[in-house]
């Protein structure tokens, strides 16, 4: 899907030295689809990061095959996750990525990007 750009940013403020909210799973995962012909329908290769906090389940998704920059998406809706108690799952990262999305119905939005000279 192609990358909209952001209608909205996230409001929570910058990285903070330690990670307070480190993911209790990092699954490596590779999805593809054979046609009939034995041809290459597609081919996915990532990373799924989890969290679970207040009851919600939070995945954010890296395709490792991606070109750069560094980019993760949020599997949420951005209302949802732009809220203070998800501040930890950002600043990991924030530490980590040069580009945040958010994925939702309407699919891909950035969200942050790495500033020059790293800031945001």
């Amino acid at each position: 899907m192609p990358r909209k750009t952001p209608a909205s940013l996230f409001t929570l403020p910058a990285a903070e030295e330690r990670d307070s909210a480190r993911p209790h799973a990092i699954v490596h995962s590779c999805d593809y689809l054979l046609r009939d012909d034995g041809t290459l329908e597609f081919h996915y290769n990532y990373l799924d990061y989890f969290w679970e906090i207040d009851g919600a389940k939070i995945r954010a998704r890296h395709y490792l095959d991606r070109p750069r920059p560094l980019t993760v998406a949020v599997m949420m809706d951005f209302k949802l996750f732009d809220q203070r108690k998800y501040v930890g799952i950002l600043n990991y990262l924030q530490r980590r990525f040069a580009v945040i999305e958010t994925f939702d119905s309407k699919g891909y939005t950035v969200r942050w990007k790495l500033g020059p000279a790293g800031k945001s």
